[in-house]
């Protein structure tokens, strides 16, 4: 089950997801006839028109994303400013998703970059020239305040569970690889002295 809203599209302009069922899976028929009985063929025929579009580089799209995410989380990752980037190739299951990656596979193209100082994470984020909004796997870059958009309510709880109030969530997108450096170098350069471990 997966969402068709997000990469799959990328452009922004339509919604769907899909369940695919193996048909090799010994319990298939049981699945296929529960969802076959819920099933409604309802989707707006723009809808699908859009996003039959927007697929045909989904691949190239991802690859290009995943490729520019990497860069840009070894980059933040050696800032002093911050505590760690929470990216697959930077942290300790790494050896999970090397053997569920495909042979010319990326990491993704989404990172969260948890700072020293809070402060830190709002100067950067303040700074960071890219669209800001709830969302995830669009062809342009977008960054969030995660944890007071999925957990306002709950921030305590989400901390407990090592996603801190001022965590700050990048879905890369397709720009240039190196004009999204720049962008990012300039947003970390606006952290204050005051906001780093150091102080320095």
């Amino acid at each position: 089950m997966t969402s068709l809203t997000k990469s799959f599209s990328g452009g922004s302009d339509v919604m769907g997801g899909c369940v695919i069922v193996n048909p090799q899976s010994v319990h298939f028929d049981t699945i296929y006839d529960a969802l076959l009985s819920e099933w409604e063929d309802n989707y707006f025929p723009a809808d699908a028109m859009t996003l039959s579009k927007n697929c045909t580089d989904v691949v190239s799209r991802v690859q290009k994303s995943s490729s520019s995410a990497e860069a840009i989380a070894n980059f933040m990752n050696k800032h002093h400013a911050v505590e760690r980037v929470n990216y697959p190739s930077l942290v300790e299951s790494r050896d999970f998703y090397e053997q569920a990656k495909r042979k010319d596979g990326g990491y993704g193209f989404l990172l969260s970059v948890i700072f020293h100082k809070p402060t830190a994470a709002i100067e950067f984020y303040d700074n960071f020239h890219v669209a800001k909004g709830p969302s995830l796997g669009t062809n342009f870059t977008l960054a969030i305040p995660y944890a007071f958009l999925a957990h306002f309510r709950e921030l305590d709880w989400a901390a407990s569970y090592d996603v801190p109030r001022h965590i700050v969530r990048i879905s890369v997108g397709l720009e240039d690889a190196d004009e999204l450096l720049k962008v990012v170098e300039q947003a970390l350069g606006c952290i204050s002295a005051e906001s780093t471990l150091s102080g320095e």
